[in-house]
């Protein structure tokens, strides 16, 4: 008997996986105003806690830890990654963006918003200028070249078919990894949003708290 070999299924293209990501997520920089906490919980105690206000149409946004504030304005078409990575450097770019701040705080501020937006809508992110898409055993993989606050990171996605992501891990330039579920979808405003990450471990976890999205 002639037995016809399986043929191999061709593997999903990673722009159009990227694409699925993204319409499952939603447009964040549509909205009116975006706010969420971000939250850090490691050993079963509270690490982090910092709220965001961002309305991304003004250009501003407000980033309170604890009870100091820190107000940005004007950041529309402003290369504030590049800032960041050297406040002192930049410093009457930090002063036009937040008067009287002192620059390093005004730069850890815009990251702190940086890395915790990232944590909830990265899929928006997956083709941004200066990113390379791949596709190996499951996992889309997105490398940062030489943009944002840390050029060279690198993530993997596991996506379902709805286009919600499931896991991801990713190696940061500094050299740290994770590998993290992501759980707890829900619509928030036009956005679908998971806001719960639980490392594999099960050491940590990350969740957004008080999530509003403004059309």
């Amino acid at each position: 008997m002639l037995v016809t070999p399986a043929l191999a299924q061709p593997l999903p293209d990673p722009v159009a996986l990227a694409v699925r990501a993204e319409r499952a997520l939603g447009d964040p920089d549509s909205l009116t105003e975006l706010r969420f906490t971000f939250v850090v919980e490691s050993q079963g105690e509270e690490r982090v806690r910092r709220t965001h206000v961002w309305r991304p149409g003004e250009g501003t946004l407000r980033v309170k830890v604890g009870e100091e504030e820190v107000v940005l304005r004007g950041t529309r078409g402003r290369d504030l990654d590049r800032a960041a990575r050297d406040p002192e450097a930049h410093a009457e770019l930090w002063e036009e963006i937040s008067p009287g701040t002192d620059p390093a705080l005004a730069a850890r501020s815009w990251g702190a918003f940086i890395n915790d937006s990232f944590w909830l809508y990265a899929p928006v992110r997956l083709r941004a200028p200066g990113t390379s898409l791949s596709y190996a055993d499951g996992w889309l993989r997105v490398v940062y070249g030489d943009v944002g606050v840390t050029p060279g990171d690198r993530y993997e996605y596991r996506v379902a078919e709805d286009g919600r992501v499931e896991e991801w891990r990713y190696r940061l330039s500094a050299g740290r990894e994770g590998r993290w579920t992501w759980t707890d979808y829900r619509e928030v405003g036009p956005l679908t949003l998971s806001l719960r990450r639980e490392s594999t471990d099960g050491n940590t976890v990350i969740r957004f708290d008080d999530v509003h999205a403004e059309p």
